[in-house]
C-alpha cells in the first residue's frame, strides 16, 4: 500500500504543478469555481428529489444507506460508508484519474473518469431494481464525477473525499428524512 502512496503522493494534497489561470488568483478563482460546483450539485440533487422522491415517483425504500440507518448495527454505516467513499476516491480519483491524466488531456481524463465514476454506480440500478433510482445514481455520479476530477487537481484526494462525503450524505440524510416522513404512522388519538 505504501507504493500506491508514494506513487501517487502529489494527489493527496493536489497536483504540484497545476494549469495556472492568472497570477496569483488561481486558488481563489478556482475555489469560487468549486464552491459553485458543489451548491450546483445539490441543487441538482433538490431538483431530482422534488421531481422523482417527492413525487412517489421512485421508491427509495431500497437505498442501501436508508436501510443502514434503519439497521441495529449503525456503527457499520459510521464506519463502512465513509471508508467506501475514500476507496472510491482512491480507484476513481487516484489510479484510473492519474492514468488518464498521464495518456490525455486534462479535460479528457475528467471527462472520462466521470463517466467511469458514474457506469460503476449501475450496481445501485442492477440492486434495487428500479430503472428510475438507478439512472438518478448514474446520471448524478457523472455530475458528482466531473466536479471531483476538478477537485482532485487542487485540493487532492483527500479534498475528493471530504467533498464527496458532504454532497452525499446531504442526499442520503435528505432523503432519509423524506422516506421517515412519508412512513409516519397516524398518531391515535
Amino acid at each position: 500500500m505504501f507504493f500506491i502512496v508514494e506513487q501517487y503522493r502529489p494527489f493527496w494534497i493536489g497536483l504540484e504543478n497545476y494549469p495556472k489561470i492568472s497570477d496569483g488568483l488561481d486558488f481563489y478563482i478556482e475555489s469560487s469555481i468549486l464552491l459553485g460546483g458543489i451548491i450546483a450539485l445539490i441543487i441538482i440533487a433538490e431538483v431530482f428529489t422534488s421531481v422523482f422522491i417527492l413525487t412517489g415517483r421512485v421508491d427509495i425504500s431500497s437505498v442501501s444507506f436508508l436501510t443502514a440507518l434503519k439497521g441495529k448495527h449503525k456503527y457499520s454505516l459510521y464506519f463502512l460508508y465513509p471508508l467506501t467513499l475514500l476507496f472510491e476516491e482512491l480507484l476513481f480519483r487516484g489510479v484510473i484519474f492519474k492514468i488518464l491524466l498521464n495518456s490525455s488531456t486534462l479535460f479528457l481524463a475528467i471527462f472520462i473518469s466521470a463517466g467511469i465514476f458514474a457506469i460503476y454506480h449501475i450496481h445501485i440500478l442492477i440492486v434495487s431494481k428500479n430503472v428510475a433510482l438507478g439512472l438518478i445514481f448514474i446520471i448524478f455520479s457523472f455530475f458528482l464525477g466531473l466536479l471531483l476530477g476538478k477537485i482532485v487537481i487542487f485540493f487532492g484526494i483527500l479534498g475528493c473525499w471530504v467533498v464527496h462525503m458532504v454532497i452525499v450524505s446531504y442526499i442520503y440524510l435528505r432523503w432519509n428524512r423524506i422516506y421517515l416522513q412519508s412512513n409516519k404512522q397516524p398518531q391515535k388519538g
